[in-house]
This record gives structure tokens, C-alpha cells and sequence, in this order.
């Protein structure tokens, strides 16, 4: 993380931007997860509400409210 603190020019301490960089790249998997249809019917019966789940963990792992 410090490696990539220096070369962007982040400010936030490496644990943020941990939690930060794996935020963004679950938010990817789960966006492109729903846009291409990978949750089959035999998997989830309700993507829109497992995809607001994710949503809610991912905020709450980099500290935003609900």
C-alpha cells in the first residue's frame, strides 16, 4: 500500500487504502456479476437484493454508514 500511496498521491493511512482498493475491486466483481448475468436462477433467487447486500458490506468495511 505505501507503494501505491506514494505513486498516487493518497493521503489516507495504508489500512483505508486496503480496504478501499478491495471495496472497489468486490464493487467491480459484483457490478459486472449482475450486468452479465452470472447469478443464475439455480444460484440466487433475488440478484437485485444479494447485490444491495454486497453494497451494504462493502460499506461497512470502508466505514460509510448506512
Amino acid at each position: 500500500m505505501e507503494t501505491l500511496r506514494k505513486e498516487f498521491g493518497w493521503s489516507m493511512p495504508a489500512p483505508a487504502a486496503a480496504r478501499a482498493l478491495t471495496a472497489w475491486a468486490a464493487l467491480f466483481g459484483a457490478v459486472s456479476f449482475e450486468v452479465f448475468g452470472q447469478y443464475g436462477r439455480d444460484t440466487l433467487t433475488d440478484p437485485g437484493a444479494f447485490f444491495a447486500h454486497q453494497v451494504e458490506l462493502l460499506a461497512d468495511l470502508v466505514g460509510l454508514p448506512n
